[in-house]
This record gives C-alpha cells, structure tokens and sequence, in this order.
C-alpha cells in the first residue's frame, strides 16, 4: 500500500506544482532584485556590518563605523 501511495505521488501532480512554485519564487526574486535602486543595493551590502550589538549586557550598541557614531552623537 506504502509503495503505491509513493508511485501516485511520483506520478501525479504534486511535482509539478512543486516545480511550478518553486520558478514562480525564483523568478519573483530576480525581478526584485532587478528593479532594486542603487541606493536599496547599497543599504543591503552593507546591513552585515552595520551595527554591532554589544553582548555584554550593558545594553549599549557600538558601531562599526566611526562617521555612523558622529552622526548618532
């Protein structure tokens, strides 16, 4: 019963609605990608390294980059 249950599944629809929702994201993805600003992509790039947040508990969050530390100040 097992075995036909697994042919069915392989056989019916369920992979190609996979497929077909898998593309529909990707090409989703690549169209916002696409019509991102240079000023979205550069916000994006640099988001890792943005800020740091200080895990000693002192509840202070340090920046990586000095001129961001002016400008808060």
């Amino acid at each position: 019963m097992m075995k036909d249950v697994i042919r069915d599944i392989a056989s019916g629809s369920l992979p190609l609605i996979g497929i077909i929702a898998f593309l529909t994201a990707f090409i989703l993805i690549l169209v916002r990608v696409a019509l991102m600003s240079k000023k979205e992509i550069k916000h994006a790039e640099n988001l890792p390294l943005k800020d740091d947040i200080d895990v000693t508990g002192s509840g202070n969050q340090t920046s990586s980059f000095p001129e961001l530390q002016k400008k808060q100040k």
